[in-house]
Protein backbone atom coordinates (compact mmCIF):
# COMPACT_ATOMS: atom_id res chain seq x y z
CA UNK A 1 0.00 0.00 0.00
CA UNK A 2 1.75 3.10 -1.24
CA UNK A 3 -0.81 5.60 -0.08
CA UNK A 4 -3.91 6.13 2.54
CA UNK A 5 -6.55 6.11 0.00
CA UNK A 6 -5.25 2.97 -2.17
CA UNK A 7 -7.25 0.10 -0.11
CA UNK A 8 -10.71 0.33 1.57
CA UNK A 9 -12.07 -1.49 4.30
CA UNK A 10 -15.01 -0.92 6.56
CA UNK A 11 -14.16 0.04 9.68
CA UNK A 12 -16.22 -1.23 12.56
CA UNK A 13 -18.76 0.95 14.39
CA UNK A 14 -18.84 1.00 17.94
CA UNK A 15 -21.59 1.67 19.63
CA UNK A 16 -21.29 4.42 22.15
CA UNK A 17 -23.38 6.22 24.63
CA UNK A 18 -23.28 9.31 23.51
CA UNK A 19 -25.90 11.37 25.56
CA UNK A 20 -23.33 10.15 28.37
CA UNK A 21 -20.77 13.03 27.93
CA UNK A 22 -20.63 16.24 29.01
CA UNK A 23 -23.27 16.30 31.42
CA UNK A 24 -23.52 19.19 33.38
CA UNK A 25 -24.49 16.93 36.24
CA UNK A 26 -21.18 15.05 36.20
CA UNK A 27 -18.99 18.18 36.14
CA UNK A 28 -20.57 19.09 39.03
CA UNK A 29 -20.25 15.82 41.01
CA UNK A 30 -16.57 15.86 39.79
CA UNK A 31 -15.82 18.68 41.51
CA UNK A 32 -18.04 18.09 44.16
CA UNK A 33 -15.82 14.98 44.75
CA UNK A 34 -12.52 16.43 44.48
CA UNK A 35 -13.68 19.63 46.94
CA UNK A 36 -13.93 21.96 44.14
CA UNK A 37 -16.14 25.18 43.74
CA UNK A 38 -18.82 24.64 41.50
CA UNK A 39 -19.62 28.66 41.40
CA UNK A 40 -18.05 28.64 37.44
CA UNK A 41 -19.88 25.67 36.41
CA UNK A 42 -22.86 26.78 37.53
CA UNK A 43 -22.23 29.98 35.77
CA UNK A 44 -21.36 28.34 32.73
CA UNK A 45 -24.56 26.81 32.56
CA UNK A 46 -26.56 29.77 33.67
CA UNK A 47 -24.54 31.66 31.28
CA UNK A 48 -25.36 29.24 28.30
CA UNK A 49 -29.28 29.18 29.22
CA UNK A 50 -29.25 32.88 29.02
CA UNK A 51 -27.53 32.88 25.68
CA UNK A 52 -29.85 30.54 23.95
CA UNK A 53 -33.61 32.34 25.58
CA UNK A 54 -31.71 35.97 24.34
CA UNK A 55 -30.88 34.20 20.81
CA UNK A 56 -34.56 32.60 20.85
CA UNK A 57 -35.86 36.02 21.62
CA UNK A 58 -33.65 37.75 19.05
CA UNK A 59 -34.86 35.60 16.29
CA UNK A 60 -38.74 36.09 17.26
CA UNK A 61 -38.49 39.66 17.40
CA UNK A 62 -36.57 40.08 13.71
CA UNK A 63 -39.00 37.32 12.54
CA UNK A 64 -42.11 39.68 13.65
CA UNK A 65 -40.41 42.67 12.28
CA UNK A 66 -40.00 41.44 8.62
CA UNK A 67 -43.45 39.33 8.44
CA UNK A 68 -44.79 43.25 9.71
CA UNK A 69 -46.23 45.20 6.91
CA UNK A 70 -44.76 48.41 9.08
CA UNK A 71 -41.75 46.94 10.46
CA UNK A 72 -41.07 50.51 12.10
CA UNK A 73 -44.52 50.04 14.25
CA UNK A 74 -43.19 46.84 15.46
CA UNK A 75 -39.74 48.40 16.84
CA UNK A 76 -41.98 51.09 18.19
CA UNK A 77 -44.74 49.30 19.75
CA UNK A 78 -41.60 47.11 21.47
CA UNK A 79 -40.39 50.10 22.61
CA UNK A 80 -43.58 51.20 23.92
CA UNK A 81 -44.54 47.77 25.30
CA UNK A 82 -41.24 47.75 27.45
CA UNK A 83 -41.59 51.43 28.97
CA UNK A 84 -38.96 53.00 27.07
CA UNK A 85 -41.38 56.05 25.48
CA UNK A 86 -41.63 56.94 28.95
CA UNK A 87 -38.65 58.98 29.13
CA UNK A 88 -39.86 60.81 25.77
CA UNK A 89 -43.77 60.98 26.90
CA UNK A 90 -44.87 59.21 23.52
CA UNK A 91 -48.52 57.72 24.31
CA UNK A 92 -50.19 55.47 22.18
CA UNK A 93 -52.54 57.28 20.94
CA UNK A 94 -49.90 59.58 19.11
CA UNK A 95 -47.98 56.49 17.96
CA UNK A 96 -50.95 55.06 16.89
CA UNK A 97 -51.91 58.61 14.74
CA UNK A 98 -48.34 57.95 13.18
CA UNK A 99 -48.59 55.02 11.98
CA UNK A 100 -52.47 55.38 10.99
CA UNK A 101 -54.04 52.76 13.41
CA UNK A 102 -55.92 53.20 16.44
CA UNK A 103 -54.35 53.63 20.10
CA UNK A 104 -55.98 50.45 20.94
CA UNK A 105 -54.74 48.40 17.11
CA UNK A 106 -51.35 49.92 18.54
CA UNK A 107 -51.57 48.52 22.14
CA UNK A 108 -52.88 45.27 21.23
CA UNK A 109 -49.91 44.82 18.60
CA UNK A 110 -47.67 46.11 21.80
CA UNK A 111 -49.05 43.12 24.22
CA UNK A 112 -49.04 40.58 21.90
CA UNK A 113 -45.22 41.32 20.83
CA UNK A 114 -44.57 41.10 24.56
CA UNK A 115 -46.19 38.07 25.12
CA UNK A 116 -44.89 36.53 22.07
CA UNK A 117 -41.11 37.71 23.71
CA UNK A 118 -42.36 36.64 27.33
CA UNK A 119 -42.05 40.44 28.25
CA UNK A 120 -44.23 41.12 31.48
CA UNK A 121 -46.40 44.28 31.12
CA UNK A 122 -45.46 47.86 32.04
CA UNK A 123 -47.24 50.06 33.75
CA UNK A 124 -48.66 51.58 30.30
CA UNK A 125 -50.12 48.62 29.71
CA UNK A 126 -51.66 47.70 32.35
CA UNK A 127 -55.63 48.63 32.80
CA UNK A 128 -56.57 51.72 34.18
CA UNK A 129 -58.40 49.88 37.56
CA UNK A 130 -55.24 47.88 37.70
CA UNK A 131 -53.16 51.06 37.52
CA UNK A 132 -55.51 52.55 40.07
CA UNK A 133 -55.08 49.29 42.44
CA UNK A 134 -51.01 49.09 42.14
CA UNK A 135 -51.21 52.95 42.80
CA UNK A 136 -53.41 52.15 46.05
CA UNK A 137 -50.86 49.47 47.28
CA UNK A 138 -47.73 51.34 46.11
CA UNK A 139 -49.27 54.58 48.43
CA UNK A 140 -47.69 54.87 51.84
CA UNK A 141 -48.80 57.40 54.73
CA UNK A 142 -45.84 59.55 55.85
CA UNK A 143 -45.55 59.55 59.33
CA UNK A 144 -44.14 63.50 60.75
CA UNK A 145 -42.57 63.51 63.78
CA UNK A 146 -42.71 66.26 66.21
Amino acid sequence: MDSWNEESFPVPIAHFDFDSLDKPADFIKEAIHKNQDIEPILESLINRIAAIRSASKIAILLGLILEASKPRMVAHQLVWGTGMTALDGAGSTELGKKYGVSKQAFEQGALRICEKLSLRMTRNMRSEEAKDTMRKRNYRKVKYHD
